[in-house]
C-alpha cells in the first residue's frame, strides 16, 4: 500500500464522529495510518509512537524525527519479529515497569502467571499459527479458558488500563497542564517548537483534534526538564 493512503486514512478520520472510548475506531484507523506504506520493521513502531513521525518533524527544532524499527532477525517471521520486539521493549520497559513501581508502592507482592518461565517458554516455542484463527488471537489460552470461564467472558474484546488522558487534560489537569506545558521558560523548548506545543494545544482543548497522547507524552517531558534543569 502506497506510503500516501495514510494520508487519505488521517483525513477520513478526522471527519468520522468523535469518540473518547477505549481504542475508538477513529482513534485506531489515525494510529493505523502512520505506518502504511513504510518498511516493515517500522510500521509496528509508528503504530505505538504517542508523538507520530510528521508531527515530530514539526517539533524538533532539527526538524527529525526518531528513527526507530524493530531489529530485523532473517530467521524469524515478521510477526515473530514484532513479537520479540514488544516483549523486550514495551513489557520489559513499560508496562511490567508501571506494575512492578505501583505494587512496591503500597507493599504488594505481585505475580504474572502467564510470564512463569514454563509457561512463555513454551508459549514461545509455538508456531505462529497456533496463536491465531483468522482475526482472533490467543487461541490455545481461548481454548483452554472456555472450559471453566463463560462465553462472555472468554470472547470479551481486550482492554488495557488506559487513562482518560483526552478528557483529563481538557478538564481537571487543564489548568495543571497549561502551566507545566505551556510555560515559556521551560528549558525544553530548546529542542522543542513552542509553537506548534501551543497549536497542538488549543486543538486539543477546542475539540477541533484529539491529540491526548501526545499532548501527555509532551506534558511529562515538559516536568522532565523542569525538575531536572
Amino acid at each position: 500500500v502506497p506510503q500516501g493512503f495514510g494520508g487519505l486514512m488521517r483525513a477520513l478520520s478526522k471527519i468520522m464522529p468523535g469518540s473518547t472510548g477505549y481504542m475508538n475506531r477513529r482513534f485506531l484507523l489515525r494510529q493505523l495510518s502512520y505506518g502504511i506504506g513504510r518498511p516493515v520493521a517500522e510500521q509496528s513502531v509508528h503504530w505505538m509512537s504517542a508523538v507520530p513521525g510528521p508531527m515530530q518533524e514539526r517539533l524538533w527544532r532539527d526538524g527529525k524525527a526518531a528513527k526507530l524499527r524493530v531489529d530485523s532477525n532473517p530467521e524469524l517471521s515478521v510477526l515473530e519479529q514484532c513479537q520479540r520486539h514488544f516483549i523486550e521493549s514495551y513489557l520489559a520497559g513499560d508496562i511490567l515497569q508501571k506494575m512492578d513501581r505501583a505494587s512496591m508502592h503500597v507493599s504488594l507482592e505481585v505475580r504474572s502467571p502467564f510470564l512463569a518461565n514454563a509457561v512463555s517458554e513454551f508459549a514461545l516455542s509455538l508456531p505462529v499459527e497456533a496463536s491465531f484463527q483468522g482475526m482472533t488471537g490467543k487461541r490455545i489460552l481461548r481454548s483452554v479458558a472456555a472450559n471453566y470461564l463463560s462465553d462472555e467472558t472468554v470472547n470479551r474484546r481486550k482492554h488495557g488500563f488506559a487513562l482518560p488522558v483526552a478528557d483529563l487534560l481538557r478538564g481537571d489537569l487543564r489548568e495543571l497542564a497549561e502551566s507545566v506545558l505551556l510555560d515559556v521558560a521551560n528549558p525544553m523548548y530548546e529542542y522543542v517548537r513552542r509553537n506548534v506545543v501551543r497549536e497542538t494545544w488549543q486543538q486539543h482543548v477546542e475539540r477541533r483534534q484529539d491529540h491526548g497522547k501526545s499532548l501527555w507524552t509532551l506534558l511529562w517531558l515538559a516536568a522532565f526538564f523542569r525538575n531536572q534543569f
